[in-house]
């Protein structure tokens, strides 16, 4: 997830809105999904990437994310991001 997700998930839980983190955590689960264990490390790299980190090439022996995996993660942020923005 991205960090304002889940800077927003901390402080909903922070000030006792259980209700309102509950929802960002359902929110942000697919995307930490897709970036742990779905496309793993390269995934990370990814995420990072589309969060405007510059996070560089998995070790070897990994590879990147093909283009069809950063898409499916690209499409999975953006969902994340729009949900998240109807709640503000």
């Amino acid at each position: 997830a991205s960090p304002k997700a889940a800077l927003a998930l901390c402080r909903a839980f922070g000030a006792g809105d259980y209700r309102r983190a509950g929802i960002i955590q359902r929110i942000i689960a697919p995307a930490a999904g897709a970036v742990t264990g779905k496309h793993g490390i390269a995934g990370l790299k990814g995420a990072m990437e589309l969060e405007g980190f510059q996070a560089g090439w998995p070790r070897r022996p990994l590879l990147p994310l093909k283009q069809e995996q950063r898409e499916d993660l690209q499409q999975i942020f953006r969902r994340m991001n729009s949900e998240l923005a109807e709640m503000s």
